[in-house]
């Protein structure tokens, strides 16, 4: 056990404290954070600073944007608040639902802020975490917010009951926020109904109740960022059979969780971005008994624990497709139809494919500029944002085409 509580301006990533202290008006982020007792590194704060502007977070003079006052506002590490932004955008697209008549449980019924902000308070976002940009928490500093599955004792791993949340997605993410919703509708007959749904899905009503409430919270910040109000209709997600909202959540996970990604290698073990083993956390939907076989070896996690073993924990697979779109720092040519994200992960696609996605990555970039300039935008958006949210949607939808992907990604 450490002697000391680790101080919070070690625990707390500096580009999230750097949004505070221009929130709050304290001067100049290099100045004030030099007269901390334990001051941070120069380097440290010039990359932390540098992060915020590639984020759009503060303009030249080091004065906040108004996506950066929305970050700042919202008591989530600053990438997740960024990541529910974009949710915004892409969330309510009236006429997407026209294209899905078939099935009216399948209609854009809300914006993506509501359930992203469920989703990342049940993995234990909600509260200001210790994650930095070596994207390692060690077990001790570790997020609080409770679970929402119970394990019946004697069980070291996800039982049935909490696995088919998840349906036919590898998803940790998708199988809360599935649970959530069942539980929210079914909360709604009554205290005795709800109590009676999570004895018999092992489900922590408490935890359950916790995420509702902060749900709550950030709904209120955001409509004070000037949200609509219509932003923040439940919408129940399906995970079993063909959903382009799923898909959606799942590349938007993406912007919140890079560079949070492992590659599977087999069984349990993963390969993560510093090119380490690690192990899929026992609790994840995605620990099989049998040697799996995965559509995509790439998967986003939300930390990693260290007790004996490192693990993942709260892991979603992904298409590199999403990766490329929301993820990555980097793309380079090597030449023979390979490109490479941050010098890591492959792709065999052509050098105009590529070129074509960074450009719409630029101009998904642009469309946040403009939802955090006028949010109440998002209900009727510019037909430039449109079109932009159709070609997302189109390259994101599990239907689309992947690119091929060589056996294993390469570190060095």
């Amino acid at each position: 056990m450490p002697q000391h509580i680790t101080p919070e301006m070690l625990r707390t990533p500096l580009h999230e404290i750097a949004l505070t202290i221009k929130l709050l008006r304290l001067g100049e982020v290099p100045s004030f954070l030099s007269k901390a007792l334990e001051p941070p590194s120069p380097t440290a704060v010039t990359e932390a600073m540098v992060l915020l502007h590639e984020m759009e977070a503060m303009d030249v003079a080091d004065q906040l944007t108004p996506l950066g006052t929305i970050l700042a506002r919202l008591p989530i590490e600053p990438r997740m608040g960024r990541m529910m932004v974009l949710g915004a955008g892409f969330g309510h697209k009236k006429d997407f639902a026209e294209t899905r008549s078939s099935d009216v449980s399948s209609v854009f019924l809300s914006s993506t802020p509501h359930f992203l902000s469920v989703k990342l308070l049940l993995l234990h976002n909600f509260h200001k975490t210790a994650m930095s940009v070596t994207p390692c928490v060690p077990s001790q500093h570790a997020p609080s917010f409770p679970e929402p599955f119970v394990s019946p004792p004697g069980f070291k791993r996800l039982p049935f009951s909490h696995k088919r949340f998840a349906g036919h997605r590898a998803s940790d993410h998708l199988a809360m926020l599935n649970a959530f919703y069942q539980w929210e509708r079914t909360r709604a007959d009554g205290e005795d109904a709800e109590l009676s749904f999570c004895q018999s899905n092992q489900l922590a009503h408490t935890s359950l109740r916790m995420a509702a409430e902060a749900r709550e919270q950030l709904k209120g910040l955001l409509v004070f960022s000037g949200f609509p109000e219509e932003c923040f209709v439940p919408y129940h997600c399906r995970v079993t059979g063909p959903d382009e909202r799923s898909d959606m959540i799942v590349a938007l996970l993406c912007a919140g969780l890079y560079p949070n990604v492992c590659f599977h290698k087999e069984k349990r073990r993963v390969l993560t971005a510093e090119g380490k083993s690690a192990l899929i956390h026992k609790s994840s939907v995605n620990l099989i008994n049998k040697d799996p076989k995965f559509p995509s070896p790439y998967f986003i996690f939300g930390e990693k624990l260290k007790t004996r073993a490192v693990a993942a924990k709260t892991t979603t697979m992904v298409e590199p497709v999403h990766l490329l779109l929301f993820g990555s720092s980097s793309v380079v040519s090597h030449g023979n139809n390979l490109v490479k994200l941050d010098e890591w992960i492959p792709l065999m696609m052509s050098h105009e494919s590529a070129a074509l996605i960074g450009g719409l990555r630029q101009a998904v970039d642009d469309m946040i500029v403009r939802i955090a300039t006028n949010p109440a935008q998002v209900t009727n958006p510019l037909p430039l944002d449109s079109a932009i949210i159709q070609a997302v949607q189109a390259l994101v939808s599990s239907k689309a085409t992947p690119p091929t992907l060589p056996e294993e990604p390469s570190h060095g």
